[in-house]
């Protein structure tokens, strides 16, 4: 509110109030400063998520990390963009280098990995610098991989690549039936 000294005319003026981004510290590799929790807590379902309730679970105070979906770059700018508005780290999720079920030559069904993995990996790893996020990255992500027929050979050379070329961990959930398929199998 406004009042005019001269003629003490009240003008009612409307300011919209712009929420300011938090200012963010760098690091020496200008990247966003960063401290990764001694303890964790995510929710899976959390790159698939509708928009809508996106912001309510990223957003809350109970999960620190997410997982980030990798099948196409603007979608994962975004992604990356709110985990770290959101104070989130994040893992990526392996999928997008997935092919599809094939038989090998040795006559085994497996999984495929697109023949240009290393190279879309490092792609990702660019698009997290250009975002400031690295400290942000935890690494790669691997769901199930022997369920999904991925050899224990192909699980090593995904995890040894994303340890020696960027430094990170490889988050690898295996499930006891592709462990112990004697136990709990229906193939």
């Amino acid at each position: 509110t406004t009042v005019n000294a001269t003629t003490e005319e009240t003008i009612e003026t409307t300011e919209e109030t712009v929420q300011a981004e938090p200012e963010r510290l760098l690091d020496a590799d200008g990247q966003y400063a960063f401290t990764v929790p001694e303890t964790m807590m995510g929710l899976y379902i959390s790159p698939g998520m509708d928009d809508s309730a996106v912001e309510d679970v990223e957003g809350s105070d109970y999960i620190n990390f997410v997982f980030v979906s990798a099948f196409n770059d603007a979608d994962f700018s975004v992604q990356v963009e709110q985990a770290v508005e959101n104070g989130n780290c994040f893992w990526i999720n392996t999928q997008f280098l997935e092919t599809g079920i094939h038989e090998n030559d040795e006559g085994v069904r497996e999984m495929g990995v697109r023949e240009d993995w290393q190279e879309r990996m490092n792609q990702l790893a660019d698009i997290i610098r250009e975002e400031k996020a690295w400290n942000y990255f935890l690494g790669f992500y691997m769901d199930e991989p022997l369920l999904n027929r991925f050899s224990a050979e192909r699980v090593y050379e995904l995890s040894k690549y994303n340890h020696d070329t960027f430094g990170k961990r490889y988050f690898v959930c295996f499930s006891v039936e592709g462990i112990v398929p004697s136990e709990y199998s229906d193939h």
